[in-house]
């Protein structure tokens, strides 16, 4: 098939906006054309991909039998950084597992959410000496970051995401994603006045992001046979 016509679109997703509805002069899509998606670029300001993405709050027992409450807000944290926020309660061995020094007699991650994923622990107490099972994971399930749009005719009943943005790459980090060579079909809608958009992480929960995610497609409009 020859395309009749092209349609570029761009959309920005405000910064602290999981789900977005964007609003715009209507695009009439005509029932004798077929519409596929052959375009995406994304791209993503990584400096706001917190690991940290809410108050988490360690319960510390110290040698003296005080218990110490320590908290710690948003920001993004190498696993150096995070180990040293629990007081140095929590070290890492050649293997990259988690365990809990003598630096304390406890330490509980009940409230400490982001801390427990990114080291492996459940949301529980843990005594000297304890350690995870599985090495650490600093990227708290933002090594991609998904987006979802209403744009895409989803199918077979399965949801689909519109682009997937790998974010941790062997070469570090990707800001910029873009694809071509696509053929996406766009939902039958013969009037187009506005596109739904969810940011979720890998694991499909929805997250906010502190800066903008700028998103580009072009629609090829194609006559039916």
């Amino acid at each position: 098939m020859k395309p009749v016509s092209i349609i570029n679109h761009n959309t920005i997703i405000p910064k602290n906006t999981g789900r977005y509805r964007e609003s715009f002069n209507t695009v009439t899509l005509p029932k004798t054309n077929t519409y596929k998606i052959t375009s995406i670029t994304c791209k993503i300001d990584t400096t706001s991909l917190w690991n940290i993405r809410q108050n988490n709050v360690l319960k510390v027992v110290n040698l003296k039998n005080q218990t110490v409450f320590l908290s710690s807000t948003g920001g993004y944290f190498d696993i150096d950084s995070l180990c040293e926020t629990t007081g140095k309660c929590v070290a890492y061995d050649s293997n990259n597992l988690c365990y809990i020094t003598s630096n304390c007699l406890s330490i509980d991650f009940t409230d400490a959410p982001d801390f427990a994923n990114m080291f492996q622990f459940e949301r529980r107490k843990y005594n000297t000496g304890e350690k995870a099972t599985e090495v650490y994971d600093t990227t708290n399930g933002l090594g991609v970051i998904k987006i979802y749009s209403s744009i895409m005719n989803q199918t077979f009943g399965i949801k689909s995401s519109f682009i997937d943005n790998l974010i941790h790459v062997s070469i570090g980090l990707n800001n910029i994603v873009s694809i071509d060579n696509l053929n996406i079909d766009v939902i039958d809608q013969a009037n187009l006045d506005s596109i739904e958009w969810l940011i979720t992480d890998m694991n499909d929960n929805p997250i906010t992001l502190n800066s903008n995610v700028y998103v580009s497609f072009t629609i090829t409009c194609y006559n039916k046979e």
